[in-house]
């Protein structure tokens, strides 16, 4: 079996890097330099000289503020390159795992949201990201959808990391405490998606649903996991920042955001399967003790 990871330099490739390390399945990595995403012609080129069994796709156009502006190149990464992705691996039959986002609701309907519950997305990202999701799956029917919300992982940039370090430093944060989410932490995620490819469940998810929700338990807001952050380093007396809950109507933001995002688990599918989920203020924690480790190895 060979398993195509595209967008092997995002938080969920890296996280799925470390996940697959010692592993003897062929995986093979690529990034934009390797793959081409907006040549339909270089993936056609690309996956029928590989014919990977399962392609999963991390690459996407995140930055939720740069999508009102750069409109074009957000709808070529997270709506056309899904299209092409979906052809091509229809051609060969192979299957093609594709990360979505909570930000395909928002605009209208009650939260949390299960897949099956109507999209309205309030900004151009989660537009995008919608348009990319009725690609894939109107493309090739061995295509499913996963739904996540506010990754965050030890690498990258991600609101936990940026977190940890500007308490770290000191700064008085003001954190906006009426946005209602759900958190994710990448390795967990990266974690579930390598088991449903090594033990081919991905097969028996189709059959059941195209679209699941893949979050932490509990749901939270962003000066909740703020304060949490700070408790964890106040148990080695690292902070002395003080956190300040502000409204979202006081934060100044191009792209609008939802009040309520938060996504429904099925837990009875996932126990179904033995997955487990853990809470996000376990993954916090981690991450928190993580950068502490690799501050004090600096």
């Amino acid at each position: 079996m060979t398993i195509l990871v595209i967008g092997k330099n995002s938080q969920l490739g890296k996280e799925f890097i470390e996940v697959t390390r010692n592993n003897v399945q062929k995986f093979l990595f690529a990034d934009s330099t390797d793959l081409n995403l907006l040549n339909r012609k270089e993936i056609s080129k690309f996956i029928n000289l590989h014919k990977p069994n399962i392609v999963i796709n991390f690459a996407a156009y995140t930055n939720v503020e740069g999508a009102e502006k750069e409109t074009d190149l957000c709808l070529k990464m997270n709506a056309e390159a899904p299209l092409y992705l979906s052809e091509v691996t229809n051609e060969i039959s192979s299957y093609l795992i594709h990360i979505s986002t909570d930000y395909v609701f928002g605009n209208k309907g009650k939260a949390p949201f299960s897949p099956g519950d109507k999209t309205d997305p309030l900004n151009f990202y989660g537009k995008s990201k919608l348009i990319g999701e009725n690609n894939i799956l109107t493309n090739n029917p061995k295509s499913l959808i996963i739904r996540t919300s506010s990754l965050f992982s030890f690498y990258n940039n991600n609101f936990v990391k940026n977190m940890i370090m500007r308490l770290l430093k000191g700064d008085d944060l003001n954190v906006i405490s009426d946005q209602k989410i759900s958190l994710t932490s990448a390795k967990d995620l990266a974690k579930f998606i390598f088991k449903i490819c090594e033990s081919e469940l991905i097969n028996l998810i189709i059959k059941k649903n195209r679209i699941i929700n893949y979050t932490n338990t509990g749901f939270t807001n962003w000066y909740e996991v703020t304060t949490y952050i700070k408790e964890c380093l106040n148990e080695k007396a690292l902070t002395s920042s003080q956190i300040n809950p502000i409204l979202a109507k006081d934060w100044e933001s191009v792209a609008k955001r939802p009040q309520d995002s938060r996504l429904n688990i099925d837990y009875n599918f996932f126990n179904s399967i033995n997955i487990g989920l853990s809470d996000w203020k376990e993954q916090v924690s981690a991450i928190v003790i993580d950068e502490l480790n690799r501050l004090n190895d600096e």
